[in-house]
């Protein structure tokens, strides 16, 4: 399963859970019980209502605590509070790493160390319920994978026991380090502490590039604060994998023309290059260019996380001053690497699932150290009759 969460209004700890059980509202009542597992706050009043504006509906997460009862809370309290809690380990385990996460950046802003960090907004009951019930439905959904659309930044001031500060507040902004964010004018919080560590913790993949998948479920969870002209809300989105013969999947497209590199050494670039890790394929294609001359056009097939790693490698071994990429969408046939062993040696085969059923190929790197041509022509014809006839390798890609 995959979720990708589209901060519309941004991302809170109460709009996370709020989507979540949204999306998924048989957690609601187990999670609900999980609180009397943590002492300071098994009696904070909880509630999970259905909420709507003027144009969407969705679900809030509200917490409700006495003035009395409010206490700024140190890492090494929170800490403790967390390690004597009745809670599940995986649960605990997550709920401690968004602790840990949030404690690393208040310890970078403020220049001291982690064990002497002190959690004011953080620390209140509402937020230590947050990283309890936001860790509960995390390890529920530890199964899936995540990503997320860029994130709005926020500006103007937010209030804090440390008096005024700017948005993205400081904590924040240090969490979301390397995330894509954007600024759509808008004064006010978008994403508190806690929703910022959260997603650090989720580590979801801000490549809004995703393969088709069965969209299976949405959920929307409500902020409390009001965004003029705009739903404050976190909205979530379920898909499955499309159950078929062949996978879809996005690479990158890096092109490029080469016409004053030799062939001697532009060949031994561009076999360097299949080597670079993330490269699926190098293609050379003859073309005419700028004044008429002779050109080579150069396309080459990776893996999107590489992009940057290709990229430098195509500039290190040509002599090209500049390349375009771009995503490409495609799809592959669902494979395997076979070895079938005899006597004197063992024999490479790839084989792929078509419609027909199974299709065989000798690796070409053996068929090189086999005899002549009649002789390579019959070890492959054998080798590749033998499995495409054999019920046992075509049920490998079932």
């Amino acid at each position: 399963m995959h979720i990708h969460l589209n901060p519309v209004g941004g991302i809170s700890g109460d709009m996370f859970i709020a989507a979540v059980l949204d999306l998924y509202p048989e957690l609601e009542k187990p999670m609900m019980q999980t609180r009397a597992s943590v002492n300071c706050i098994e009696n904070v009043q909880v509630n999970v209502v259905e909420n709507q504006d003027s144009v969407l509906r969705g679900k809030q997460f509200k917490v409700r605590y006495s003035a009395k009862d409010y206490h700024s809370t140190s890492y090494i309290q929170f800490s403790k509070i967390l390690a004597d809690a009745g809670l599940e380990p995986a649960h605990r385990d997550i709920s401690f790493q968004i602790l840990e996460e949030l404690a690393a950046a208040e310890s970078f802003v403020h220049g001291v160390a982690k064990e002497d960090v002190h959690l004011h907004e953080v620390g209140s009951p509402d937020s230590i319920v947050d990283i309890v019930f936001a860790g509960y439905l995390m390890q529920q959904l530890r199964g899936a994978s995540w990503s997320c659309d860029a994130l709005p930044i926020g500006r103007g001031r937010v209030h804090t026991q440390h008096g005024e500060l700017p948005l993205p507040a400081p904590a924040v902004a240090i969490l979301l380090e390397g995330a894509p964010v954007y600024d759509d004018g808008r004064l006010g919080e978008r994403v508190t502490p806690t929703g910022a560590a959260i997603l650090k913790v989720l580590n979801p993949d801000f490549n809004l590039g995703r393969s088709s998948m069965n969209l299976i479920g949405t959920g929307t969870g409500y902020g409390t604060s009001r965004i003029e002209g705009l739903c404050n809300v976190l909205r979530l989105l379920a898909f499955e994998p499309i159950e078929m013969g062949s996978d879809f999947e996005q690479i990158s497209l890096v092109e490029f023309e080469v016409d004053d590199q030799s062939p001697e050494d532009l060949s031994t670039g561009l076999n360097r290059l299949r080597g670079v890790r993330g490269v699926l394929d190098v293609v050379q294609i003859p073309a005419i260019g700028k004044k008429g001359r002779m050109t080579v056009h150069v396309q080459v097939l990776g893996e999107m996380e590489y992009l940057q790693d290709i990229l430098a490698a195509c500039f290190n071994e040509t002599s090209t001053l500049g390349v375009r990429y771009q995503t490409a969408n495609r799809v592959v046939l669902r494979r395997a690497d076979l070895t079938l062993s005899r006597e004197e040696d063992a024999v490479p085969v790839k084989i792929a699932k078509r419609d027909g059923g199974v299709t065989a190929k000798v690796e070409s790197d053996h068929l090189a150290q086999v005899g002549n041509y009649g002789s390579r022509k019959r070890e492959k014809q054998k080798f590749e009759s033998v499995v495409e006839s054999s019920a046992e390798f075509r049920n490998l890609l079932k």
